[in-house]
């Protein structure tokens, strides 16, 4: 086994070239956006209150964007390498028993945000 050099995949069917980009692009992403989550923080500490308010909240956001990509990376690195990489994002499966329920669900949030 030879891992790849932009993703340490590690299996010994090569990945896609369209796998091997979305790979290169995710950990690319959530590799430089860690320093940005890092520099956030920093500023965060030494700033104001007001102003810390307002960067933690920027923070929070990103800091979840962050995770989704590490979870979209993980969920590519999973199905490419035949390994179990966790945190993931699950699978899309149908599901016609809860579709009925999720449509009243969205339709009734989104009512009410118009309202709001």
């Amino acid at each position: 086994m030879v891992p790849t050099r932009s993703t340490s995949v590690q299996t010994m069917v090569p990945p896609a070239p369209w796998e091997e980009q979305l790979l290169s692009q995710f950990s690319e992403h959530v590799e430089g956006e860690g320093g940005l989550l890092r520099e956030y923080a920093d500023l965060a500490s030494r700033s104001p209150e007001d102003v810390r308010y307002l960067i933690n909240m920027i923070l929070e956001d990103e800091t979840r964007h962050h995770r989704l990509f590490q979870e979209m990376l993980n969920r590519v690195r999973s199905d490419v390498d035949f390994r179990d990489y966790d945190p993931k994002v699950p699978y899309l499966q149908n599901k016609p028993a809860h579709r009925a329920d999720l449509l009243e669900a969205t339709e009734r949030f989104l009512e009410f945000e118009r309202e709001d």
